[in-house]
């Protein structure tokens, strides 16, 4: 019996919940009969399941197919699905980091999908040679590693060059079936012989010839062991040099300075030089200090040229090596023995395989701490611009230069002068002020080299006249000049009636100013006559500072002076104000007006001191400001030591320990003359930084060497 399913009463086709649930009742009742219907159920199947799988694969979105009211909230959920999914869509554009580092946790068919791309990516890599691996790496390389990399592939390369010259396989295998015969064999193996010397002298012809190293000055206890700092072969014509590999050592209170094309080095207080390697390419140097342990002294420092391409320039200490781009930085032990880096501009790389790897720039330190057994980089360093830094000429210029020995000494018979053979000078003087063509250049005795021609040289100590002379240089030439410094007389006290106070002139006032001419000198150029008030102006300031103020004023307006004369004078009526004048402003003013006029003159260290010193009692932050300005300048100064002392003590006194511990190791490390006192009260400083900052360890170290006074606590 044939039957079908009656139409919908109410004409809708299920759509509306009346008609859906009146077609439902009838099918039902349909199905309660016992009835044959005919259908393919097969069929039917089909297109369910079909249904099934589509509403499936929409997943939440069939939800807009229902014939049901989604419940509150529903669609909300589904757009919050939707948009997670494209988020992680996104993975194919994405790194993977960022997927798996999302706000949305990936399905597990996402991440399979990761893992299969990685192992794709794995396997691409795989297959590259280390260096390309190296350059599609996106993460920095270990210090060295790229050195490495570098050095292998051009092994490789030279070796697949070499191979290119070999003969084809088939000619050498032609070659082995003729070299059975053992007369062939014989001959063959002496041309193989003789080819092998020959392409050996030729690789030797070949190989980067050494550099010559120059030693540029030397003063202190270095000047007379500078014979045997080096061997008889290095003195062409009288001056120091050394030509490959040397070692080389600094005595104790003494300093020298080594030039070669690749910068200079200067060396102190007993340390040591090793040159391993010094070609045009690479540089190789180890360091070694005097002493061991807690009696380890010196220092070495460096200035190196900026490198070009593949050139290496390496410094080796006990601890770790150094690598270098082009930078002025200095390496010294330690309290304990440890080696200490102390960066001044530039920065350097330090690798050290049983501490690591660091970086130290300008202004920073790595120093060993103790209490953690391990190197740590500080701050509060001083650090200079590159173009402050006093360099040296170059070396072959150098070869053309004579070699001048200063030293000082007592003036016999009430002298004082220069004398090429030291005629009238008593008992010798160390640690007077040496300045060559307005140049500080170090202490006496001294051994520098100096280019051909006449050099103004100028010898100074505190208590003494200064004494002006002047030396002929000629090429490749050796001059002796000794001086006789005078000790300055007593001051004369000159009395004033009482109440009545004395007024300076305008000349007295302000040095810029016009002032009355000098009376005419006859038969004098306005040079001389310059010269004549200059020197003047010297041999009265310690009895009348206010004439001899008038007098500089006067060097200063006369236009035919020197440019090293008014130079010398500028700094002089400063001078002379900051040490009479009860209120320093206008010393003050005179100071940064000649360094304004002068940054980079012969005073200029000096200027920065005198500043530092006026501003110790009234702003300390501005003191340690202009102190580390004087240290850039002053870094070949006697009082080097000193001054680094003095700012270290203002760390201190404003709880800055670090960079106090710091600064007290850097003023030990260059104590340029024995002066046992003078250690002792830095040990003592150092001791009390220790304490301050907690740190027992190396308080103790010290407190073993240089025990401080009782009464000399750590709250002092």
């Amino acid at each position: 019996m044939d039957s079908k399913l009656p139409p919908n009463p109410s004409g809708a086709d299920g759509a509306g919940p009346d008609g859906s649930g009146e077609r439902m009742r009838l099918f039902e009742s349909l199905l309660k009969q016992d009835v044959e219907v005919k259908c393919d159920f097969a069929k039917m199947e089909k297109a369910l399941f079909e249904r099934i799988q589509k509403a499936e694969n929409l997943g939440p979105l069939s939800a807009l197919k229902s014939e049901e009211t989604a419940p509150p909230g529903f669609f909300d959920k589904v757009e919050s699905d939707l948009f997670a999914r494209i988020q992680n869509h996104r993975e194919y554009e994405q790194p993977v980091n960022d997927i798996i580092a999302g706000p949305v946790q990936p399905s597990a068919m996402e991440l399979h999908r990761i893992e299969n791309r990685l192992d794709a990516q794995i396997r691409d890599v795989a297959r590259l040679e280390p260096w390309e691996q190296y350059l599609k790496a996106d993460v920095p390389l270990p210090m060295g590693r790229w050195e490495a990399v570098e050095e292998k592939l051009f092994a490789r390369i030279e070796q697949h060059r070499k191979l290119e010259l070999v003969a084809p396989a088939s000619l050498w295998l032609g070659l082995g079936l003729y070299l059975r015969r053992p007369v062939v064999s014989i001959a063959f193996g002496l041309v193989l012989a003789v080819a092998a010397i020959i392409g050996g002298l030729r690789l030797s012809q070949q190989a980067e010839p050494a550099l010559d190293t120059l030693v540029y000055q030397a003063q202190g206890a270095t000047v007379g062991d500078l014979a045997s700092a080096f061997p008889s072969s290095a003195y062409p014509q009288g001056r120091p040099a050394i030509h490959g590999n040397a070692d080389i050592q600094s005595q104790d209170d003494g300093a020298m300075i080594l030039v070669n094309q690749r910068g200079f080095v200067e060396m102190r207080n007993g340390s040591s030089l090793r040159i391993e390697k010094a070609n045009r390419k690479q540089v190789g140097y180890r360091v070694g200090f005097a002493g061991h342990g807690r009696t380890a002294r010196g220092n070495v420092t460096f200035f190196v040229n900026k490198r070009k391409g593949n050139e290496k320039y390496q410094v080796a200490t006990p601890d770790y090596r150094i690598d270098v781009v082009g930078t002025y930085f200095r390496v010294h032990p330690d309290l304990g023995g440890r080696v200490s880096t102390s960066v001044l501009e530039g920065k350097v790389k330090i690798h050290s395989d049983s501490y690591g790897d660091f970086e130290v720039g300008a202004g920073q330190s790595l120093s060993y701490d103790a209490a953690m057994d391990k190197y740590r980089v500080q701050d509060g360093g001083a650090s200079v611009r590159r173009e402050d830094i006093e360099t040296v000429p170059n070396v072959d210029d150098l070869r053309a230069y004579g070699v001048l020995t200063v030293t000082s000494g007592n003036a016999s018979m009430g002298t004082s002068g220069a004398a090429s053979g030291g005629d009238g000078v008593g008992a010798e003087i160390h640690a007077a002020d040496v300045r060559i063509d307005g140049k500080y250049k170090g202490a006496t005795p001294m051994v520098v080299l100096l280019s051909p021609g006449r050099h103004e040289i100028q010898l100074s100590q505190e208590g003494r006249t200064t004494v002006d002379t002047s030396v002929q240089m000629d090429n490749g030439a050796a001059r002796r000049l000794t001086v006789a410094l005078q000790p300055l007389p007593p001051p004369v006290v000159v009395a004033r009636p009482s109440g009545k106070p004395v007024k300076a002139s305008k000349a007295q006032a302000k040095h810029s100013g016009p002032t009355a001419p000098p009376a005419p000198v006859s038969e004098l150029s306005r040079a001389e006559e310059a010269d004549l008030i200059y020197r003047k102006a010297d041999e009265v300031q310690a009895e009348d500072w206010q004439a001899a103020v008038s007098l500089y004023s006067q060097v200063l307006d006369n236009p035919a002076s020197k440019p090293l004369r008014k130079e010398a004078a500028f700094f002089s009526i400063a001078r002379l104000r900051a040490d009479h004048e009860k209120e320093k402003s206008q010393a003050k003013e005179d100071f940064l007006r000649y360094l304004a006029l002068y940054p980079d003159g012969a005073f200029s260290g000096e200027s920065w001191l005198r500043l530092a010193e006026l501003e110790v009692g009234r702003n300390q932050d501005k003191a340690i400001e202009y102190y580390l300005h004087a240290i850039g300048k002053l870094q070949r100064h006697p009082r080097l030591s000193e001054i680094q002392h003095r700012v270290g003590l203002l760390y201190l006194q404003n709880k800055r320990y670090d960079e106090a511990v710091a600064m007290f190791r850097q003023s030990l490390g260059n104590i340029l003359y024995a002066n046992e006192s003078e250690k002792r009260k830095i040990y003592q400083s150092l001791y009390r930084a220790f304490v301050a900052k907690g740190d027992r360890v190396n308080a103790d170290l010290i407190d073993k060497r240089y025990r401080p006074a009782e009464n000399d606590t750590a709250g002092n």
